[in-house]
């Protein structure tokens, strides 16, 4: 089974640039040869796109290349894994089983709640501690919940880099 990476000339997005795949293609039982796509969620300027790779100078090269090797090693190990189990990797078969395991991911993937419904699911797993450490517990939620009101803005979850201020005097 041959993978590699396409440019669909054929679309175009406003800013000139197209999407790129990954080809799968393959030979059959019954010698005929099966070729498959799949969607990287990329986007290259044509230019950018030299003898089958994307070219260093592409904006955002780290970030596009890091999605594109992470389909292809989902790929190797989805053919690996097949190929372990005495079968012959059929480009159909292995891009059925890639999106498959983008559901189950997708779905595995935690929903994003309301910064005090996950402080009370908190509390909750805290139930059977100490009750020092419990009424700490409910000292800072009080805290929160008074800065909420002195702020007049909701708390919610922010990531805070070494430099940023998170919290205005």
């Amino acid at each position: 089974m041959n993978i590699s990476l396409k440019l669909d000339k054929n679309f175009k997005s406003l800013e000139g640039e197209h999407p790129l795949y990954v080809r799968l293609r393959g030979k059959l039982p019954n010698g005929k040869v099966s070729e498959t796509s799949i969607n990287t969620g990329v986007y290259l300027l044509e230019k950018h796109f030299i003898k089958g790779s994307v070219s260093s100078k592409t904006s955002n090269y780290t970030d596009k290349q890091r999605i594109i090797n992470g389909i292809l090693d989902e790929l190797s190990r989805i053919i690996s894994e097949v190929v372990e189990e005495g079968l012959e990797p059929n480009p159909k078969f292995i891009k059925t089983e890639y999106e498959e395991r983008i559901k189950f991911r997708e779905l595995k993937t935690p929903q994003i709640q309301s910064f005090w419904k996950s402080f009370e699911e908190y509390i909750e797993t805290k139930k059977n501690t100490s009750y020092g450490y419990r009424k700490t517990i409910n000292t800072l939620k009080n805290h929160l919940k008074d800065f909420e009101e002195r702020t007049k803005q909701k708390n919610v979850f922010r990531i805070c880099g070494f430099k940023d201020r998170c919290f205005s005097e």
